[in-house]
């Protein structure tokens, strides 16, 4: 392990929380004196010595210690005086570990050859935690990503996730799911065949999502269970509640890119999407084909985090109006669906959840741009992510909660566990 000065004269996490007070943890040249600068290290093989000086000043000391690899052993501290005398010992021990030994992972893999209506999708692989750390708190956190998220995308962010979650406060248990997205490719506006597809794939995952929280839930059944859900991740878990019911405490949807009719049906609606409703751009509107009404019967406790400003969602918009009939292989002639192939010929779609990915068009903007702030339809509550926390229009605060430094997104995560009914950290 390394080991370094703490910046805070009374051994604090203020480094944790504030960012003038996390620039002055990594400020200075000094080894000895600046706290941004590593004292030393310590391993089984290795100990580290202070200067016969270092003590001399009046005052408590503070240090930080950072994991350097893992294993576990015993630190010693020994006060030896003229070099042999010595004076004091003691010790504790310390387990040091991968974060990923802390929480549960699971992998969802589908087949994605041939018609969408064949694709179905499995629980691939569930790596289970092999250490404790959060506590012993009866609840459970599930993280569902969103699009354009690589694997090894989704496990940093699940490793921020944890790590952030544990620092509001969170003593109970957190998995994440790995879901089979597509990949979004520059430039905008994004293409059908990637975004909407994604979507897709988004509904036949459910599948195995439904799968993993219901053996999930057998496995923890005296623990709450909250399901925290990005962007269009909120297909997955949407389509898997609405289907099947998948028994949950909270669901927090968090820039959903999700129409926002999906969950009420009085949601304004956004005339620039009304305006491509004509002659060939037609779609089907209502449920089970369209987006309107199609997650209505969802209960329970639904949290909606929204960004008025969204970029990313502003995306989805450009999605909605460029990449569904008319400009797709895609129609709609008022009572079904049908699919045009490379050779010209139409074949019916029978697959609503290939129609509403592929063929309906939103009449509403997305759910994660949507308020109002006191939520509506099944939306018990909404936030306000640009009005409390500052959110506001670039790529990367699609994703604020775990590109931002943790000195402006803990706050966030407080909110989350607060939504959770959970108290946090001050």
């Amino acid at each position: 392990m390394n080991l370094f000065n703490a910046v805070e004269t009374n051994g604090g996490i203020g480094y944790l929380t504030n960012l003038t007070t996390a620039d002055a943890q990594l400020s200075g040249n000094s080894v000895f004196q600046s706290p941004g600068s590593e004292i030393g290290r310590i391993s089984s093989s290795q100990s580290f010595t202070f200067p016969s000086t270092f003590f001399t000043n009046s005052g408590n000391k503070y240090f930080l210690i950072e994991g350097a690899g893992f294993g576990s052993g015993e630190l010693v501290l020994t006060v030896v005086q003229n070099g042999t005398n010595v004076l004091a010992q003691t010790s504790t021990w310390l387990d040091l570990h991968d974060v990923k030994d802390f929480y549960e992972r699971a992998v969802i893999t589908n087949t994605v050859g041939g018609a969408i209506s064949n694709m179905t999708s499995g629980v691939q692989t569930v790596e289970y935690a092999s250490a404790s750390a959060l506590g012993d708190d009866k609840e459970l956190i599930v993280l569902v990503h969103g699009i354009n998220v690589s694997y090894p995308d989704w496990l940093i962010e699940s490793d921020t996730v944890f790590k952030r979650l544990y620092w509001s406060g969170y003593h109970g248990k957190f998995a994440t799911v790995k879901w089979q997205c597509n990949y979004l490719t520059p430039p905008k506006p994004v293409t059908f065949d990637v975004f909407n597809l994604s979507e897709a794939k988004a509904y036949k995952d459910s599948t195995a999502l439904t799968t993993y929280l219901t053996q999930l839930h057998a496995r923890f059944p005296d623990h709450r269970l909250h399901l925290f859900v990005h962007s269009q991740g909120n297909a997955v878990v949407s389509e898997a509640i609405a289907r099947s019911g998948v028994p949950f405490d909270t669901y927090i949807l968090t820039q959903g890119a999700i129409a926002a009719n999906a969950y009420d049906v009085n949601a304004p609606t956004y005339q620039p999407f009304l305006d491509k409703e004509v002659g060939l751009g037609i779609t089907p509107e209502w449920q089970p084909w369209g987006y309107r009404g199609i997650y209505t019967n969802l209960t329970g406790r639904i949290v909606n985090f929204y960004n008025p400003r969204d970029l990313v969602l502003n995306i989805w918009k450009e999605d909605q109006t460029d990449a569904k009939p008319p400009q797709s292989w895609y129609s709609y002639d008022g009572t079904n669906c049908w699919y045009t192939d490379f050779f010209f010929i139409k074949h019916l779609v029978t697959d609503q959840q290939e129609a509403r990915a592929m063929v309906a068009r939103a009449r509403t903007i997305a759910i994660g741009q949507s308020g109002p702030a006191s939520g509506h339809g099944v939306i018990q509550s909404a936030l306000d992510l640009e009005a409390q926390f500052g959110f506001f229009n670039t790529i990367d605060e699609h994703s604020g909660q775990w590109t931002r430094p943790i000195q402006t997104s803990r706050d966030y995560f407080r909110q989350v566990l607060t939504s959770c009914q959970i108290q946090p950290a001050p």
